[in-house]
Parts: C-alpha cells; structure tokens; sequence
C-alpha cells in the first residue's frame, strides 16, 4: 500500500491533516488495507473525507440490483477480487465481509473540511457557489469552472479526484492527487500560516 513516508517539508506543529480526501477504495490492490489503514488514522484525529468511490460503495452494497454496475466499472470489480468475489453475486457476500459498521463509517464521511481560508473537498467546489451552498455533485465528482474562476470569497480550495502529473498550485487551487496506486508516487500539500504569505504553501510529490 503507497503511504506518504516523508513530508516535502516538515509541517507545523501543532498541525491538522487532512488524511484522505476520499477515493481510499477501488483505487490499487488491497483496499481492505487501506480502509483498516484509514479507520485507524480517524480514531487517532485525522481528517478523513467523502469521495465519489466511497459515495457508490455503500450505495452498491445497499441496492446491487440498481446501482452495481456503475461501481463495478469504476473500481469495484478489483476489490471484489481482493476478497475472492466476482460479479452482482459476489456483492452480497462483500456486505457481508464488511458488515454494517463499515458501511456506516464510509457513509457518515463529511464532504468538505474548512480550517481558516482552506477547504478540502474530494472533487474540488463550484466557485460561484458559497462553501454552505455547494451541491453535492461538485463536491464529489468535480465542476467544470473549478480552477478556471476564481472564487470572490478569497478560498483556497484543495482535491483530490483528478489525476494530474504534479501536484500544484494555482489560482486559489491545490490539486494533490498524482495517482498514487498507478504511479507510485503521492503528493501533499503542507500549509503554515505562521510563515509569510509567499511561503505558506508547499506541494509537491514524495516517495512512496
């Protein structure tokens, strides 16, 4: 399992992370792994978010009949494989291998996560749109004018969701997500307000 072993820089203590902003299933070979992986880093007071893969889980799970091909196409054929299941068959038996706890975890995961004039959500956020009145469509699964119009609130707004060569920094926006369970390689953003402003962020990727 790719797991960020050193941070670009070290980050400010006391500090608040953000562990995962979503997508910890469907993405690599052992999401079992991760989700135990995750679970443990939330009960010891990390930030752990709602992606789209975490959205269509507990949805798949709830009614196979309707909604499981859509995950099934978008990850969900290899975690069924990591528990030795295949098909709409093999769903019921991952709900079993799950049970309700987790599915109640993964559904209970917030959306978005503000800390001063940041907030991180999976997908990113519709800049026209207040932090309180985003659907919740741009949050999970993106909005076209993320990125390409800056916010009038002053937000920085960091995601995941979208695989992109680097980690970077634009416009208001932090885009951390280097496909890590493809490429190997995992990024994060380490922000210190105690700095000057020009200093304050850093991103980049580590070694996984």
């Amino acid at each position: 399992m790719p797991q960020l072993v050193a941070p670009v820089t070290a980050p400010p203590a006391p500090a608040e992370a953000v562990c995962l902003a979503g997508d910890m299933i469907d993405r690599g070979p052992d999401s079992a792994a991760v989700l135990a992986r995750v679970r443990a880093e939330h009960a010891a007071g990390a930030v752990c978010l709602m992606g789209n893969h975490e959205e269509m889980f507990p949805a798949a799970l709830a009614e196979p009949a309707c909604l499981a091909a859509s995950w099934l196409k978008h990850g969900g054929y290899e975690t069924l494989i990591i528990f030795g299941l295949s098909g709409q068959d093999g769903i019921a038996g991952l709900a079993t291998a799950h049970g309700t706890e987790m599915r109640v975890w993964l559904t209970a995961r917030p959306l978005c996560w503000r800390s001063d004039n940041m907030v991180a959500a999976h997908a990113g956020m519709d800049p026209a749109r207040t932090e309180d009145q985003q659907e919740e469509g741009a949050l999970l699964r993106g909005h076209p004018d993320f990125g390409c119009r800056l916010r009038p609130d002053g937000l920085w707004v960091a995601r995941d969701h979208a695989v992109t060569a680097q980690a970077e920094q634009w416009a208001g926006c932090i885009s951390r997500d280097t496909g890590a369970y493809a490429t190997g390689r995992m990024s994060c953003a380490v922000i210190d307000p105690g700095l000057a402003r020009a200093r304050r962020l850093t991103v980049g990727a580590v070694a996984c």
